[in-house]
């Protein structure tokens, strides 16, 4: 199946609970006729550009014994004022399953080092974003500059693109 970026998926769903032991999270699950039009055995993980209640965010799906859920954020729910089990409309499109946003700060760090940005490159999105991730959700610039030199560190040893 090839993946349609112009075309406009909705659907009504509800938050839900999904308890991982030593995570809880709040998630929207998918209802089957929706997956029925995805491209997930291709993208299992697949990058969506989501719209629930009118607040944007770029979200991936997330499997579970057969079943796909989007994990919603604290900050999510405050800014669409969700609730457990309360309805709510999702609206989404296929995102660009290459895309990876990048923090200044590691944009910085891979234009000034040029072994950093070739090692990069050998990366897979997902590898791309899970470093970015890791700088992205520092509170502190302390922690920050502390995960930069870390991510920098694993990429530039890594010698595959699933061994960073």
């Amino acid at each position: 199946m090839s993946v349609d970026r112009d075309t406009v998926y909705s659907f009504d769903g509800e938050i839900d609970i999904y308890d991982m032991g030593r995570m809880v999270y709040k998630v929207i699950y998918f209802p089957d006729h929706i997956l029925e039009q995805l491209p997930m055995k291709e993208y299992p993980r697949l990058r969506l550009e989501v719209d629930i209640e009118d607040i944007p965010a770029n979200l991936a799906m997330q499997p579970q014994g057969g079943r796909w859920y989007l994990i919603l954020s604290s900050e999510m729910m405050k800014k669409a004022e969700l609730d457990f089990r309360k309805p709510v409309r999702i609206r989404f499109t296929i995102a660009d399953q290459t895309y990876v946003e990048i923090p200044d700060i590691l944009r910085q760090e891979i234009d000034r080092n040029k072994k950093l940005k070739i090692k990069r490159e050998t990366l897979t999105p997902g590898k791309k974003r899970s470093f970015a991730h890791r700088v992205l959700s520092a509170k502190t610039d302390q922690t920050k500059f502390k995960r930069l030199k870390e991510v920098t560190s694993e990429v530039l040893k890594s010698d595959t693109e699933s061994d960073p």
